[in-house]
């Protein structure tokens, strides 16, 4: 494969529903990138990967270690190859851009050692929540990720509907016990119960990965939260208190 003149980075995101929601553009630069890195595990898309790039690696979690951990070496490791003169593309679930440190980090990182880099757009679980929910954010939205707003206490607006990300990571830095899990989400229906009240309903939603598939949409009241069947990849929305007019 013939390299640019110039290394640089580029980082594509698959979208939610494996290969359907993959662009052009996403597969151009996988194809003629001199490696890449890849962070989806589903057997569909690495075997795409891989067959559009020899040079393909998955990205690993460090056993025994915090994600951050992980995030930093795969930060690392793609300047290092930019550094020896090599294209490298980042390949992530999702869009490149929500809720991933790495990618964000190697961009600023590769600009700053002067490299070209650039995120590339893709699906992401906000526009597939806003299609299947029917959620529309001209009506006022507010958007975290779910361990930052239990942390950090962000004020809400109750009249705009809340989308929180990651909400099975709250309390802990990586996948963890089914305990962690349960506590987090209790800790989380206590703190949105202040503003909306325990019986407001939510929605736990998952973005469909197969097109064959229904997505998941899950209404709950907010004080059972933690009785919902919660994964991952799950996406908590939370409507605003007096509704809207189409």
């Amino acid at each position: 494969m013939a390299k640019n003149s110039e290394p640089s980075f580029a980082v594509v995101g698959l979208g939610m529903t494996y290969l359907a929601h993959v662009t052009q553009e996403a597969l151009d630069q996988i194809k003629k990138a001199d490696v890449v890195y890849y962070g989806t595990a589903e057997s569909d898309s690495a075997k795409m990967i891989q067959k559009l790039n020899p040079n393909a690696k998955m990205l690993e979690y460090i056993p025994g270690k915090q994600r951050q951990d992980s995030y930093n070496s795969w930060v690392d490791a793609a300047i290092a190859d930019l550094r020896k003169g090599l294209n490298v593309c980042m390949v992530s679930y999702g869009h490149p851009g929500v809720c991933c440190f790495a990618p964000h980090e190697i961009v600023r990182r590769a600009r700053a050692e002067g490299f070209s880099a650039k995120m590339y757009p893709a699906i992401s679980a906000l526009d597939s929540l806003f299609a299947d929910l029917g959620a529309d954010p001209r009506h006022g939205m507010q958007c975290y990720r779910a361990p930052d707003f239990v942390d950090k206490c962000y004020a809400l607006d109750s009249r705009a509907s809340l989308i929180l990300l990651q909400i099975c990571h709250i309390g802990h830095s990586g996948v963890g016990e089914n305990k962690q899990k349960l506590e987090g989400l209790e800790l989380l229906s206590r703190r949105l119960s202040e503003t909306y009240g325990g019986e407001h309903v939510v929605t736990v939603y998952e973005a469909s990965l197969y097109s064959e598939v229904s997505p998941k949409i899950e209404p709950v009241p907010l004080k059972r939260l933690k009785e919902a069947n919660v994964s991952g990849v799950s996406t908590l929305f939370v409507p605003g208190i007096g509704g809207h007019e189409n």
